[in-house]
């Protein structure tokens, strides 16, 4: 008599236990109808990298992305739901597929794979804000990138978009850069190029952003920079910044910049060539009343002398459109020069000097300019 309560609490224990197991299952097999049913029509970023070696360790030995299940070279919720019935013993994929199904790379296939590409497919909408472009990569087009990255990015709230080894013949026009940031493999490696035609580049930016590691080449005797910079009298601002670059243009100055109010340009660590014209070519806004205009070189390598000898133009856009109060400040620091050249400065049409007078209202050769190749550029 006294065992029939255990018996009793055992019966009500497995009961329970059923029932539970039961509930499971139907919220399983509905997890199952879910996936199967929007498995084709959404894609989404496994194992989001937060840097260079996360991405890298987010693809497979055989060069297939993490989560790819299935192996047709897209992470979608098709393979979350193959990964989810493999780990549930509902469904077998093939041994040497497993490590494509290891979300969690810790050298296995669990329940833990299962719940990394649950939780994945249920957060489709969550966009990444590091995003790659290459053969297995998130976009096979820089442009694609940034399509997509411009549809949830702001200029506080940024998206990297890392460039795999590669040439790209592309233009890429980032005008008042929305919160777009790039970095490629190696300015030997990530190659943008195009023949554009003026003012159209292989790179056309304004605002605010962060270029590394990339090689930025205008083809063809056309007359295009390979990064132009244009305010141009707008109300854009900002802080555009290229580190480890490489310019080149076979038709004009490697790089064209136009500044304007509060906005600062600055190379860092780049070399730059051209064909047909001044490596360099800067100008001062061509409207009045622009403050806090600065351009900065520092560490940079000027290839070849095409432009009359001169490895830099700067013009006096204000004065030549007959506006005041528009100095631009101009910062050279350490920069080398392949032969010995000259700099060619334009203070009105027909006014000009190989050199920048120290009292120019506009253009204005900061204190701190030294250590260059071109004596020129050395603040005296």
């Amino acid at each position: 008599m006294k065992s029939r309560p255990k018996e009793h609490e055992k019966n009500k224990k497995m009961k329970k236990q059923k029932k539970q197991k039961k509930g499971t299952g139907i919220f399983l097999a509905f997890v199952l109808v879910w996936l199967a049913a929007w498995g084709d029509r959404q894609v989404f970023q496994a194992a989001q990298p937060q840097n260079l070696q996360d991405y890298e360790k987010a693809k497979v030995r055989s060069g297939r992305q993490k989560g790819d299940a299935d192996g047709d070279g897209r992470v979608t919720l098709l393979d979350a739901r193959q990964i989810l019935r493999a780990a549930l013993h509902l469904a077998e994929i093939e041994e040497e597929d497993r490590g494509s199904a290891d979300v969690d790379m810790d050298g296995r296939m669990t329940l833990r794979d299962a719940g990394f590409a649950l939780k994945f497919a249920l957060n489709l909408m969550q966009p990444s804000h590091f995003v790659c472009v290459g053969e297995y990569a998130d976009f096979q087009t820089i442009n694609e990138a940034v399509s997509y990255a411009r549809t949830f990015c702001t200029k506080t709230d940024r998206v990297l978009i890392f460039i795999g080894e590669g040439t790209y013949q592309e233009e890429i026009t980032l005008l008042d850069n929305p919160g777009i940031d790039m970095e490629g493999s190696g300015a030997g490696k990530t190659l943008i190029e195009q023949q554009s035609w003026y003012p159209a580049a292989p790179l056309y930016t304004t605002g605010t952003g962060t270029f590394k590691n990339l090689a930025l080449i205008a083809r063809g005797s056309t007359n295009s920079y390979a990064m132009h910079f244009e305010i141009n009298g707008g109300t854009v601002r900002g802080v555009t910044t290229f580190q480890n670059c490489f310019f080149c243009s076979e038709g004009n100055a490697a790089v064209g910049v136009g500044m304007g109010a509060d906005n600062t340009v600055i190379f860092r660590n780049c070399s730059m060539g051209s064909d047909a014209g001044p490596c360099i070519y800067v100008h001062n806004s061509a409207y009045g009343n622009q403050p806090n205009q600065n351009f900065i070189v520092e560490n940079c390598h000027l290839l070849g002398v095409t432009y009359a000898g001169s490895y830099v133009a700067v013009d006096d856009s204000a004065t030549m459109w007959g506006a005041k109060g528009s100095v631009m400040n101009l910062k050279f620091c350490n920069v080398t020069t392949q032969f010995p050249g000259s700099i060619v400065f334009r203070k009105n049409w027909d006014e000009s000097y190989p050199f920048i007078p120290d009292e120019d209202s506009n253009i204005n050769l900061t204190g701190d300019s030294h250590g260059n190749d071109l004596a020129a550029l050395n603040r005296r």
